[in-house]
């Protein structure tokens, strides 16, 4: 799990520790299970979905849900089968390529060498797909990113890919692009230059907490705890 990940998930993590389940009260079977799903109670939500999912097999934002959940619980077979029901439900919608995407990624991960290429290639297809819905899914362009500059050429990885992918996500919000040379640099094992990309991220001020807690795990990383405190 790189850094992006990492931080995001302990942003994640506190908000559900902070906040518990939302003050609305929920209703349908679908509000109830994202209830449970943002309190980390993800096999309570999986019951929740199944059934509805059963009565209402059209739903492609139940699949997508039990796709979240079972990502969440590492059954990676359930994972892809939910989010390609979901993708082929709502074959428009870029964050469920995404999705897709990782429960591929993850599964290859898990899986002999013959089945991790061929899950590696769909793993790019969906993420290709996803930026090409809506180039302004600013976590399926990162994905994207990630994926070309940590998987082979064979399965269609490369730096020069990751590079260019990096180049048009900065064209349409500079500082996703910082934190994406950012993540770049730190896998290609240069931190000075990935901490000049940080502190980019940081003059820019932006409005999102996000790119702050991404720059602030990057300098705690480094023991630079002043820097970070900045952030």
């Amino acid at each position: 799990m790189n850094i992006r990940s990492s931080i995001a998930m302990a942003w994640a993590l506190a908000a559900v520790e902070v906040a518990g389940l939302p003050a609305v009260a929920a209703t349908t079977p679908l509000e109830v299970a994202r209830a449970q799903f943002d309190a980390g109670h993800y096999e309570q939500a999986v019951e929740l979905l199944l059934p509805a999912s059963g009565k209402n097999p059209a739903d492609a934002a139940l699949q997508f849900w039990l796709a979240r959940c079972y990502f969440e619980l590492r059954d990676w077979n359930r994972a892809v089968e939910s989010a390609e029901r979901a993708v082929k439900l709502d074959p428009d919608n870029s964050v469920y390529h995404d999705w897709l995407g990782r429960a591929y990624g993850r599964k290859a991960e898990h899986s002999n060498w013959f089945s991790a290429l061929s899950l590696a290639g769909k793993t790019r297809r969906e993420l290709e797909e996803a930026v090409r819905l809506d180039p302004k899914n600013f976590a399926a362009q990162r994905d994207l990113i990630d994926f070309y500059y940590s998987a082979p050429g064979i399965v269609g990885g490369g730096d020069d890919k990751a590079e260019r992918q990096i180049r048009q996500l900065a064209a349409l919000n500079p500082v996703e692009g910082h934190l994406a040379w950012a993540d770049y640099l730190i896998e290609k094992k240069k931190p000075e230059q990935a901490e000049a990309e940080y502190r980019k991220v940081i003059e820019a001020k932006p409005k999102e907490a996000g790119p702050y807690l991404d720059a602030a795990g990057f300098f705690i990383g480094l023991d630079k705890k002043a820097e970070a405190l900045n952030a």
